[in-house]
């Protein structure tokens, strides 16, 4: 059996590239956070005191909101997948210098021997 090498730039390269994904995913998560603490009448743009509201404000504020949860939703993903590629480097900085194991091939099977 081979011994595993280690190569150390690899290791703190992965180490480094997963750091980040996790940065990214909790500034989404604080931005969120963020978001969601807005009060409900204030998100919408409706005046404290009730009056009415303007419906293309509204409108646009509406789109706001979804285009800002769509983005927070995309960053997420990016944040996971960053934190994702880092974890794959540093456990292929383990793997230098070993030689992939060959696939075993099932036996082919052999004809009965009582077929003509």
């Amino acid at each position: 059996m081979e011994k595993s090498q280690r190569d150390p730039l690899g290791a703190v390269i992965g180490i480094l590239i997963f750091l980040a994904g996790i940065l990214v995913l909790v500034f989404v998560f604080r931005e969120a956070h963020a978001m969601f603490q807005v009060p409900q009448l204030q998100a919408i743009g409706a005046g404290p005191d009730g009056t009415p509201l303007d419906l293309n404000k509204t409108g646009n504020t509406v789109l706001q909101l979804v285009y800002r949860i769509l983005l927070l939703f995309v960053m997420c993903v990016v944040g996971s997948v960053i934190a994702n590629r880092g974890i794959r480097m540093y456990q292929h900085s383990w793997q230098v210098g070993t030689a992939p194991r060959p696939k075993k091939e099932p036996k082919p099977k052999s004809p009965p021997e009582d077929a003509p």
